[in-house]
């Protein structure tokens, strides 16, 4: 990392709270692919976010779950969740992450 991390925001009361609105969510570059899902760079409003996208909808219940996860996490190691989108148009789940500007760890 190149930057200190940003000070962790109080995080939402419920795991609902947490969801995005697919309106408010702009896609940018494809960032990486897996066996799962496509992970894209992002902006919500002026923050850049990635967003992780299923790649069927067999996977949704997965990605849903990841999400709950992700949302009872919390460490300045583990890269930080700020919500979800379950309203996208072709109906698959989103996970929106703090952007890591350097990269995959595992390119390290």
């Amino acid at each position: 990392l190149v930057e200190p991390r940003p000070q962790r925001v109080a995080p939402p009361y419920s795991f609902k709270e947490c969801f995005i609105k697919y309106e408010d969510i702009r896609l940018e570059g494809e960032l990486g692919r897996g066996n799962f899902g496509v992970v894209y760079a992002g902006f919500i409003r002026s923050m850049r976010v990635a967003v992780k996208k299923s790649l069927t909808e067999t996977n949704d219940e997965a990605f849903r779950e990841e999400a709950r996860v992700m949302h009872a996490l919390s460490h300045q190691r583990i890269v930080r969740f700020l919500g979800f989108c379950c309203d996208a148009p072709d109906g698959h789940v989103l996970i929106v992450t703090e952007f890591m500007a350097n990269g995959a760890l595992r390119d390290y």
